[in-house]
């Protein structure tokens, strides 16, 4: 290769990387100008299914792994019946609801009703405070912390701010008490929280393989083997022997998270995400309130499928989501939000950034 060849790749490097920071960088401008609480829905959007949608699918999908760690909670999908029954049914059930609330405010027209659906599922189950705040917690911290160790940059404190308050506010409406008021503490809790109550049971290793299987169902077949090795190797020995699951050599463990640094190191080489290429699975509609035009009865088409068999093929209701008695639904519970409806900003998210 002559020196002239080099000299121009280098060159090309160069320019590549300087632009892709500079492009970056005015999308980081753009969205440090919006407020991390009436704008929240903007800023988690842009965060969850632009900048990080990969580490943060997979981050809520293995937190949510994690709560099956606990047997008072396994227990309680166990005898339901219906996560043995249709596991990948019960994820879709899930990440639709958890979705509608994650981008529209919980007293919106939208937010509220997969809130209240939400709330009637629930109550059919005796789950205690503890339970529900350890969850909470997972749904807050997992993103952020998985962006630290795998994202190509660290979460902002607008992000943070903004993480938090959605879910605090998703917890005050659920019937939530004792929510932490900032994320320190809440990472305290959940961390004294697992050391306490984060120990084997017949359950949780019964629950944690219905869901080890159906996040295999994207692997091909003949790279179940090791695909199942490599998760052993990701998890904590906390977790880890609470499942039941058998210890990996070290080289492994190393390897599997190696892996997923590998991918924020590639991200920083690449420019923005263009936000017509957003992850978006729930249409986003308004992040607010859908306004005189809203129908609770509206079909939503999902916008991809994932993890065969398909459910909703044919599009979702919000109040008819869930195994049990589709269209009944609970009460939001009274308290005080970080940010009421009628101070957050109906901004379009992609019209902002």
């Amino acid at each position: 290769m002559s020196l002239f060849l080099i000299f121009n790749v280098i060159i090309f490097i160069v320019v590549w990387k300087l632009a892709c920071v500079i492009l970056r960088r005015g999308r980081a401008l753009r969205i440090a100008r919006l407020h991390s609480l009436r704008h929240r829905y903007a800023i988690l959007i842009h965060m969850s299914f632009v900048d990080f949608p990969f580490i943060c699918k997979l981050s809520l999908e293995f937190g949510l792994f994690r709560t099956y760690s606990i047997p008072s909670i396994s227990r309680i999908l166990f005898k339901s019946g219906n996560f043995p029954a249709n596991s990948s049914k019960r994820y879709d059930d899930t990440e639709i609801l958890v979705k509608e609330l994650f981008m529209h405010h919980v007293d919106g027209d939208r937010g509220s009703i997969a809130l209240r659906r939400l709330n009637f599922i629930h109550s059919q189950f005796k789950i205690n405070n503890a339970d529900y705040l350890y969850v909470l917690s997972i749904f807050v911290l997992e993103p952020l912390e998985w962006i630290s160790r795998y994202g190509y940059r660290e979460s902002t404190e607008p992000e943070k701010l903004a993480m938090f308050s959605v879910w605090h506010d998703i917890g005050v409406r659920m019937g939530i008490h004792e929510i932490p008021s900032t994320i320190e503490e809440l990472a305290a809790y959940k961390e004294a929280y697992e050391r306490e109550h984060m120990i084997y049971s017949a359950t949780n290793k019964e629950i944690a393989e219905l869901t080890m299987n159906l996040l295999l169902s994207e692997v091909p077949t003949f790279l179940w083997p090791i695909a199942r090795k490599m998760a052993y190797a990701f998890m904590d020995d906390r977790l880890r022997k609470a499942m039941g699951y058998p210890k990996q050599p070290e080289w492994l463990s190393s390897l599997s998270h190696t892996i997923l640094r590998l991918h924020g190191y590639a991200v920083r080489w690449m420019p923005p995400r263009p936000l017509s290429r957003a992850v978006l699975r729930i249409p986003p509609g308004c992040p607010v309130q859908q306004g005189a035009c809203f129908d609770p009865c509206e079909i939503r088409q999902l916008l991809y499928q994932a993890y065969k068999p398909h459910h909703y093929e044919d599009g979702y209701r919000v109040h008819a989501v869930g195994a049990m008695k589709p269209g009944c639904l609970g009460d939001p519970c009274p308290g005080d939000l970080l940010l009421p409806l009628s101070e957050c900003e109906n901004i379009l998210w992609d019209r902002s950034l």
